[in-house]
């Protein structure tokens, strides 16, 4: 399975250090024999292409030019070149080419002697950006693969999201935040319609925002020694599960802090620990009620709040973005959803556009 496997007309792309990462073939189980977190080379501290990788990669069907990200990619396996040059042969075979975002000159190197000797091709270094074809052509400006990227991304993202919504009862009374709501995100369902692919990517993305935000180093493993993930419900459990994995790091579930009025707090100030700072992990963030008693309670334990690491952010006020992380938000001016939050106050709104919505409601 390829997790990070997204497609346009144009690429297949393919982020080799989230397969790398996301490989689960290890035995995280091992992990406790190792005294020392900086031997623990795993996870997003992966920084190895394996065979495994390579051979769902050789499965995929070369109708369109292969877009490769290698950020934080600082080896291949040595008998994993042999593959790599055969998937390079079998593209250019069919007249499209390989471009590489984030290829390390090292790495580079290796990849013009081992083309040298294996096969006929062009090799062209723009920016960051490694070109491989058949023949000599030209290429589109470096700042078009990398946007590409971001946009396959994105609107994979979004048709998820869609694909997530499960509608309530007009005017069903949300427990846990005190408000009404018309529609809800469950992630979940990414598992039941064969998204989980792309789920795990997801999370892989959720793990690398903590390191662009500089809450996880990933050069220094010892400075994460400290970190603690910490979830409070049964999708934010499986999240963290695998967020643990990917970062190497310990968690504590609190089950469940649910409704406003409803806390279950069995052993759990026997897992907190004063000198550690926790990171609260969700799959949707909407009105934060949640939230706010989880670092309540952690604050109360002695515990640090580090930030907040959600699926989906549900911008339902202006809040401060780097305490709080998502890999996509629903916001006033991206509601791709129509996500609505009301309360009975609505019913006096003389807010133009809240107007529209209920007419509009009234018409249909």
């Amino acid at each position: 399975m390829l997790y990070s496997k997204l497609s346009n007309e144009e690429f297949l792309f393919i982020n080799l250090h989230a397969e790398a990462a996301l490989d689960f073939q290890d035995d995280f189980s091992e992990l406790n024999e190792i005294s020392k977190p900086s031997d623990r080379k795993r996870g997003i501290f992966s920084t190895t292409v394996s065979a495994l990788v390579l051979d769902e990669l050789k499965k995929e069907e070369p109708s369109k030019d292969l877009l490769l990200d290698m950020a934080y990619i600082t080896e291949i396996e040595g008998n994993s070149w042999t593959q790599f040059i055969e998937i390079i042969k079998i593209f250019l075979g069919t007249e499209k080419c390989i471009h590489i975002i984030e290829l390390q000159e090292n790495l580079k190197i290796k990849f013009e002697e081992h083309c040298k000797s294996a096969v006929e091709c062009c090799m062209k270094k723009d920016g960051c950006i490694l070109h491989i074809s058949a023949q000599d052509i030209n290429y589109k400006d470096e700042k078009y693969y990398v946007q590409t990227v971001k946009t396959l991304y994105i609107s994979e993202l979004k048709k998820t999201v869609n694909n997530c919504i499960e509608k309530r009862a007009e005017g069903q009374y949300h427990v846990s935040g005190g408000v009404y709501l018309e529609k809800f995100i469950n992630i979940k369902k990414m598992l039941i319609n064969g998204s989980e692919a792309f789920l795990f990517y997801c999370i892989y993305e959720m793990a690398m925002k903590l390191v662009e935000n500089k809450y996880i180093s990933l050069e220094n493993q010892m400075e994460n020694v400290d970190k603690v993930l910490f979830f409070h419900t049964m999708n934010g459990a499986f999240v963290g599960g695998v967020l643990s994995a990917l970062l190497q790091m310990d968690m504590v579930y609190l089950d469940h802090l649910g409704p406003i009025n409803s806390v279950c707090k069995k052993h759990f100030e026997r897992n907190m620990e004063s000198a550690k700072k926790y990171i609260i992990v969700a799959d949707v963030i909407c009105t934060t009620s949640e939230i706010s008693r989880a670092e309540t309670l952690i604050e109360f334990n002695g515990g640090t709040v580090a930030c907040r690491l959600c699926w989906i952010d549900i911008e339902t006020i202006k809040k401060n973005t780097k305490k709080q992380l998502s890999c996509i938000t629903i916001s006033a001016n991206n509601n791709f959803v129509n996500y609505l939050v009301k309360t009975d106050l609505c019913n006096n709104c003389k807010v133009k556009a809240c107007r529209n919505e209920r007419g509009r409601k009234r018409n249909v």
